[in-house]
């Protein structure tokens, strides 16, 4: 289950964006995330599903788990060849992740040049950044927008996720709903399931020339 303070939240992001860059604006993907299941399985145990993280003492509060990391696509300065240069850039907000898998995917009527990379890990604070080339393909585009999507997929650190709940006692000030939260990151850490991130960027206009050139 996606949590409405998600989409409350991308649909800001996407405005922003829009704003910035009229041809184009980022969107996340539909995956379902590990803090998606955790925010689900705490409703439950509380029997509540308001979306508010603040600092309340009564039971119609849940609280959700930190963000593990940040992802975002943009476009880079590209070479005047029909190509589009695009970087993918990874920020790790929490503990060491590992087993990190970095892919792309596009519309059909795109290309991708660029191999699924893997990742020992990624320490707490780093970014790490993949670049990859996009050009027009044979097939045309069957409905909907062009877009290019980053998939990122690994293992949490759910001892420092757990450290980092236990230490903020302002955003985490209920005990009981805290202990909630510990636990069910407990449950997930058990179950062994990678986590997964996906961010998209949709061009609004198409970024190549009918000529294969790339649009100013």
């Amino acid at each position: 289950m996606i949590s409405l303070r998600y989409f409350q939240g991308m649909l800001c992001f996407i405005c922003v964006m829009s704003m910035l860059a009229p041809n184009c604006f980022c969107f996340a993907g539909s995956s379902e995330t590990m803090s998606d299941r955790i925010f689900a399985e705490t409703g439950k145990d509380t029997g509540q599903m308001s979306t508010n993280n603040v600092n309340r003492s009564d039971s119609s509060a849940i609280y959700a788990a930190p963000e593990i990391i940040n992802s975002e696509l943009q476009l880079e300065p590209s070479p005047d060849n029909g190509t589009v240069v695009m970087a993918g850039k990874v920020l790790v907000r929490v503990g060491t992740i590992k087993n990190v898998e970095i892919r792309f995917t596009c519309s059909s009527d795109f290309e991708i040049n660029f191999n699924p990379k893997n990742l020992s890990e990624l320490a707490s604070g780093a970014t790490h950044v993949e670049k990859l080339t996009v050009r027009t393909s044979q097939k045309s585009l069957s409905k909907g927008r062009s877009w290019v999507k980053m998939h990122v997929s690994y293992f949490p650190d759910f001892e420092a996720l757990k450290k980092e709940i236990e230490k903020d006692k302002i955003t985490y000030s209920n005990d009981s709903l805290r202990g909630i939260l510990l636990k069910n990151i407990d449950k997930e850490n058990q179950s062994h399931k990678k986590d997964s991130s996906v961010v998209g960027y949709l061009f609004t206009k198409p970024p190549f020339s009918g000529k294969g050139g790339v649009l100013q």
